[in-house]
């Protein structure tokens, strides 16, 4: 697994799972397009993962174990970010999300 990994297309997402996995850092760069990263089956760095999304259109659609800390900031016009809940037990691991944009938001969901 390589430390970071920068992805920039015109148009077009990322996907990021069990069979692409993440590195530390990740930013993805795009026009239009975000994130979809579902990170129940991948095993997540030690230090934590960074995701990045730089785009006008699109968001970060997130899927974590439930005992997964998630971190998001940056700026959206539409929908606004919002913090997230903490899990109540976290082991240590974290992801930070980091989102810019005019259109598209953070969305986490755990399993």
């Amino acid at each position: 697994m390589s430390e970071s990994e920068r992805h920039i297309t015109p148009l077009g997402g990322l996907k990021i799972d069990a069979d692409h996995p993440a590195a530390a850092q990740v930013t993805h760069i795009s026009l239009i397009g975000g994130i979809n990263a579902d990170l129940t089956a991948t095993n997540l760095p030690e230090a934590g993962l960074s995701l990045t999304k730089y785009s006008l259109v699109g968001g970060v659609n997130l899927t974590v174990p439930a005992n997964v800390e998630v971190e998001v900031e940056g700026f959206t016009l539409f929908p606004r970010l919002r913090p997230v809940d903490r899990p109540a037990t976290p082991d240590g691991r974290k992801v930070k999300v980091t989102a810019y944009g005019l259109f598209g938001g953070v969305q986490v969901s755990r399993r």
